[in-house]
């Protein structure tokens, strides 16, 4: 019996260690993981504990102070000099899509501060979201340009993708989402 009870004790803190994997909250990953493993994170693998009797326990200390489903943590003022940046769009529908088509659509933005506009990342939500940005600086007063390329393969129904964008801004990140409906592409009959 005391066998049986160790091991759901174990499954239970290892499904507990992949729930705080997943969660949203940087520092409830890293708080529950350091608490649950006894050693501090250093990349996303799962660590098994030594001990999982008194991991259990140390885990349900720590978890109490976790809150499920936190919010990420607010993005950081970046480091130097800043500006601000205006899009014409933050959201586009593009209505409907047959399956496997791509759509490919253009944010206009336009550097609305004193300093120099640098991007430094776009990254799409899912493989299937591909964006492009500028490289180089863009000037104050000036404007640029983000394509967003969306492949529907392998996507049939309704769509909401982000794309987001890290800068010299407050806040450094900057969320656009593209949505819509994929029609699920007809399979041939066969007689």
């Amino acid at each position: 019996m005391k066998n049986v009870v160790k091991s759901m004790a174990l499954a239970s803190m290892i499904a507990l260690t992949f729930a705080c994997k997943n969660d949203t909250s940087a520092s409830a990953n890293n708080t529950a993981s350091a608490s649950i493993s006894g050693v501090a994170p250093t990349s996303n693998e799962v660590v098994a504990p030594a001990n999982p009797t008194a991991a259990l326990t140390e885990s349900k200390k720590s978890v109490e102070n976790v809150t499920p489903n936190a919010a990420a943590p607010a993005t950081q003022k970046p480091a130097g000099k800043t500006t601000s940046v205006k899009f014409e769009e933050m959201s586009y529908d593009w209505g409907k899509l047959k399956e496997g088509d791509k759509m490919t659509h253009i944010f206009k933005f336009k550097n609305t501060g004193n300093e120099d506009l640098i991007i430094s990342d776009a990254r799409g939500s899912c493989g299937c979201t591909v964006p492009e940005w500028p490289k180089e600086p863009i000037k104050a007063g000036k404007g640029g340009e983000i394509k967003v390329i969306f492949d529907s393969a392998h996507k049939a129904g309704p769509q909401s993708k982000t794309v987001t964008i890290t800068a010299n801004t407050d806040p450094s990140s900057i969320v656009l989402m593209i949505k819509g409906i994929v029609d699920a592409k007809e399979e041939a009959k066969t007689n």
